[in-house]
């Protein structure tokens, strides 16, 4: 009995051990599970405060797209979301960082060049700006900070199509700093051919030195580029992926805006009527218009944009003049009261020239054209520094440069360009029936064919002479001699020889008679019995050295006409060279001779007196060949198919492609592409809008 008590007092004691130890299991249970509850309600808490954060940087986002200056008058804005709230305190940039009253502040320098401080004296860049948001759910906060800024480029030039360069340097780089003095410059392509993966995204010729200094050109297909500067590191990288391109709605910017100052389409003519006369306003039937806000610069021959013009159509513009106006004429956007003018040209189709200008066209301000824009004349296009012009062309931008026949023209076009079909850059040929001005203008508006000349290199142009008694000189077996306007003789001998070959030597001359006609529009006709007549420079006779030339019987010279021969006569000088007489006086430049002996004509005919002739027509023929002028774009390019940004749809031969040749007979010209910060200014202007993205994000702990 004993035993049996014992042993019941065993399995008390083994219960009550198993009860204890199921007590704290129970309790280790519960410890548990309220611990992991807590922990999920913190961790719930951290997710949705952090989700309030990412919503206020959304919003903030959204606000910014649509006004880039929102930042809610410098106060704290506070939002509530479906997990929290999140709170943004805008702070002035103006006030020292030690005055603010905030630990945590957003500083908005979206729309500004210069730098500013923010968040625990950070640096924070021109249009950019440094976002803190704070969210919060219940106790709980997170904080999140992010950089945002415009969407753009980092090249000098990107294009989704094909860029295709003949020049004689195509020159890649980016505008150097005080911080930053590598020049070291980028291109891009996003063109790839689906069949063929190596047909070169760019391509520039043999002889087009390609200059980068130490930059990246890049495509999405090939690249044959034969010759570059390899030594200063540039590098060629074929078959990259594409690169994002802007995408801005150029249509729609300029229809917002058809309430602004309208002026219908059509032909404007800045004309001036008479020599010394003013210039005055005019449509093509020869009315009196105006346009908003415009003015005419009687000195310059330029109409002067003030503020903001919408043209409902397709617009062109016309200089027709009478005094020497070629290099000013033209139009000019003026800063005035601190607006920045705009042009904005809803034009009938991108295949048009909704923008076309006969003249010069510069100032600070912005053209916005849905079709196509075309340029005849120097271009000063300024976006870099002071909210300057924007080039945004819906169609083609076709630059036709004009080149000179004495010296090369260096021509800038200063600002971002962005067009989303072809540019075209071409050297101005004075003998093109429609891209010349000579010819363009309407009938007894037309400029001469040295207008380059006169507008460039200072050429004073040849005043026809007048009518004078006799009209018809006879030139005997003996010659006539004439003064030149340099002072230097010119001499006319008759040659009745049946023909004349280069070599022979002045001995060999057939006596002859000849007669010289003054024609009524200021032209010479020779004529008689001689079948040429020769013509010595400085005593300079064919048998002494290579400077003779001639003219045959019939022939006339005018202002303008081409070389008085096709021939020269030579001893050991290559006839590649020329003869003596250009090359010693007139610096290679045939045509500079026969402007002389047409100017020696002039002197001779006024010397004898007569009445005034009426100018003569402007002449098609422009002689000696042209010097191709130098561009340079300082900002960016930005070429592209709006429908094809990345390059890799189907091939698009009217958009999204380069075209430069600045090829002459004389000699070619460089293509230069300066890539500049201040381009972002343009992707930061409100009218265009292009995408709010972040740049850098951080959780502030």
């Amino acid at each position: 009995m004993k035993q049996k008590k014992e042993h019941k007092g065993m399995a008390l004691i083994t219960i009550l051990l198993m009860m204890v130890i199921l007590v704290m299991l129970t309790v280790s249970l519960i410890t548990v599970n309220s611990n992991n509850l807590l922990y999920t309600l913190n961790y719930n808490s951290r997710v949705s405060a952090l989700m309030a954060a990412e919503s206020g940087v959304a919003y903030a986002i959204y606000e910014l797209q649509n006004r880039s200056d929102w930042d809610n008058g410098m106060q704290t804005f506070t939002k509530h979301t479906d997990t929290g709230k999140f709170t943004i305190k805008f702070e002035d940039k103006a006030i020292l960082p030690k005055d603010r009253t905030s630990v945590y502040y957003s500083i908005n320098n979206l729309n500004d060049d210069g730098n500013a401080v923010g968040y625990r004296g950070t640096e924070i860049y021109p249009h950019t700006l440094d976002l803190i948001v704070t969210g919060q759910t219940g106790s709980t906060v997170r904080r999140i900070r992010v950089v945002l800024g415009r969407d753009n480029i980092s090249e000098g030039g990107r294009c989704s199509g094909t860029a295709k360069v003949n020049a004689a340097k195509f020159i890649i780089q980016r505008a150097t700093t005080a911080k930053d003095q590598h020049q070291g410059g980028s291109f891009h392509s996003n063109y790839r051919n689906s069949v063929d993966p190596n047909d070169p995204s760019i391509k520039s010729t043999i002889s087009t030195d390609v200059q980068a200094f130490g930059g990246v050109i890049s495509g999405c297909g090939g690249l044959n580029i034969p010759v570059y500067d390899a030594n200063s590191g540039t590098q060629l990288r074929p078959n990259v992926e594409p690169k994002p391109i802007p995408d801005i709605n150029i249509q729609a910017l300029v229809s917002s805006k058809s309430g602004v100052n309208p002026a219908p389409g059509g032909t404007y003519r800045l004309t001036q009527t008479t020599a010394g006369g003013n210039f005055e306003l005019l449509d093509a039937g020869g009315n009196p218009v105006t346009i908003p806000f415009t003015y005419i610069d009687q000195a310059t021959g330029e109409l002067v944009f003030t503020k903001d013009v919408y043209f409902g159509n397709d617009v062109r513009f016309e200089f027709p003049m009478k005094d020497n106006h070629y290099g000013t004429a033209g139009i000019r956007l003026e800063k005035t009261n601190g607006v920045y003018p705009s042009l904005y040209i809803n034009g009938s189709s991108t295949s048009a020239d909704s923008f076309l200008a006969f003249g010069r066209v510069q100032g600070n301000g912005s053209i916005y054209s849905t079709g196509g824009t075309k340029f005849l004349m120097q271009t000063d296009l300024v976006a870099s520094q002071d909210t300057g012009i924007e080039l945004l062309s819906e169609g083609d931008i076709n630059i036709n440069l004009p080149a000179s026949r004495l010296s090369t023209i260096n021509l800038n076009l200063l600002g971002a360009v962005l067009t989303h079909g072809n540019l075209n850059a071409t050297v101005l040929d004075p003998n093109d029936p429609v891209n010349n001005p000579s010819l363009a203008l309407p009938a007894g508006s037309e400029w001469p064919n040295d207008w380059v000349e006169q507008a460039y290199n200072n050429l004073v142009p040849s005043v026809p002479a007048p009518s004078a008694t006799p009209t018809t000189v006879n030139i005997p077996s003996s010659g006539i001699s004439m003064t030149a306007p340099d002072g230097k003789t010119i001499e006319f001998i008759p040659d009745g020889r049946a023909s004349i070959l280069a070599g022979q030597t002045n001995g060999q001359i057939v006596a002859s008679t000849a007669t010289l006609t003054i024609n009524a529009n200021g032209t010479y006709t020779f004529g008689g019995t001689a079948n040429f007549v020769h013509i010595y420079y400085n005593g300079l006779k064919c048998d002494q050295d290579t400077a003779n030339s001639w003219v045959t019987n019939g022939t006339t010279i005018g202002n303008g006409t081409g070389d008085l021969h096709l021939n020269y006569w030579q001893h050991t000088t290559p006839i590649s060279i020329g003869h003596y007489v250009t090359r010693n006086f007139f610096g290679s430049n045939p045509s500079a001779f026969s402007s002389c002996v047409y100017n020696t004509l002039v002197d001779y005919e006024q010397s004898l007196g007569g009445s005034p002739a009426p100018s003569p027509s402007p002449v098609v023929s422009v002689s000696g060949d042209i010097y191709s002028p130098d561009i340079i774009i300082k900002g960016a390019l930005v070429v592209t198919d709006p429908n094809n940004l990345n390059g890799l749809g189907p091939i698009n031969t009217h958009a999204g492609n380069i075209n430069i040749d600045l090829v002459s007979p004389k000699d070619k010209g460089d293509f230069t592409i300066v890539h500049s910060r201040d381009y972002e200014k343009l992707l930061a202007s409100p009218e265009i809008r292009s995408k709010i993205v972040v740049n850098t994000w951080e959780e502030l702990r």
